[in-house]
């Protein structure tokens, strides 16, 4: 996907200039700038990314907020599919036999991410950082807790899988929820099945 994307950004840059590299990347650091700092709405916190954003670039806030739609949040989409994971609708669909709910939280917009990689069907509730009742990017345990109650859970019936220890694990621990890394076979998991047997569930 990274890839796919930087060959597609740097056809766009050839296409808008220098000023559409310089806008993402002001918009991606100042999100993880915000890491730690909690605003009232998602909304509030959508708008001091992108006020920060073109502080920072110099590029005005509507022409930011174009870019990082079309470019971090539709662009992508026609990817996921040939990107995903190949055990990831096979694990879904097991946990959903099973009786286990599965909720998706990610700092992103989920929604139309979830429908490309289509597993929508089979996830019971989503949000984001900007979701409303969040304004707050991971580790802030908002997200965790706003999803849980969306799914009718308590913190200590949730496993969160995530795949940064700053970040999903720090949120879920802050959370009070169990975590399980994905990517590393020394401190966690290295697939999505091996998930499965932490349900009883056979692979």
């Amino acid at each position: 996907m990274r890839r796919r994307m930087l060959l597609e950004l740097g056809l766009g840059t050839l296409r808008l200039g220098l000023g559409l590299p310089r806008a993402l990347g002001a918009w991606r650091k100042e999100r993880e700038a915000l890491r730690g700092e909690v605003f009232p709405t998602g909304l509030d916190l959508a708008q001091e990314q992108l006020k920060r954003a073109a502080h920072r670039s110099g590029i005005p806030e509507p022409q930011i907020q174009t870019w990082v739609h079309q470019w971090m949040e539709q662009r992508p989409l026609r990817h996921l599919p040939s990107c995903a994971r190949e055990d990831l609708r096979g694990t879904f669909e097991a946990l959903s036999k099973g009786n286990i709910s599965i909720g998706v939280f990610s700092d992103h917009p989920v929604e139309e991410k979830l429908q490309a990689l289509g597993v929508a069907d089979l996830v019971q509730a989503s949000c984001c950082a900007t979701s409303e009742g969040v304004g707050a990017f991971k580790p802030d345990p908002r997200g965790f807790l706003l999803l849980a109650g969306r799914m009718g859970l308590v913190p200590e019936q949730v496993l969160v899988v995530g795949d940064r220890q700053d970040a999903d694990g720090a949120g879920a621990q802050a959370a009070g929820m169990q975590f399980c890394l994905l990517g590393s076979a020394a401190s966690g998991i290295q697939g999505l099945t091996e998930v499965l047997p932490l349900f009883n569930i056979k692979p």
